[in-house]
């Protein structure tokens, strides 16, 4: 999550230069769109974008449920993204 930045991107790409699928989860439109760029630069690669709010638990569950039938599960994760207790919904 937070990967539509310009961190978040580049530590994508490399990912994807080294041959590992990637799949983008965030809250915002550019979840989609950092995905397609990245599709684009990385036509050999498989990249997917997800729009997940992580402070709701149920988006979080419908999440993974797709990472794993698109991908099999996941083998690394990196995580940009950051909540407060407030903010979480039952996380």
């Amino acid at each position: 999550t937070g990967q539509a930045g310009t961190i978040g991107c580049a530590a994508a790409g490399i990912f994807l230069e080294k041959g590992a699928s990637v799949i983008l989860c965030g809250s915002g439109p550019e979840t989609e769109a950092a995905a397609r760029a990245l599709a684009e630069q990385f036509p050999e690669g498989k990249v997917s974008g997800v729009r997940t709010d992580l402070s709701h638990y149920a988006e979080v569950e419908e999440c993974m449920d797709q990472i794993r039938e698109e991908f099999g599960g996941i083998d690394i994760l990196v995580n940009y993204a950051g909540l407060s207790p407030e903010e979480a919904d039952g996380i």
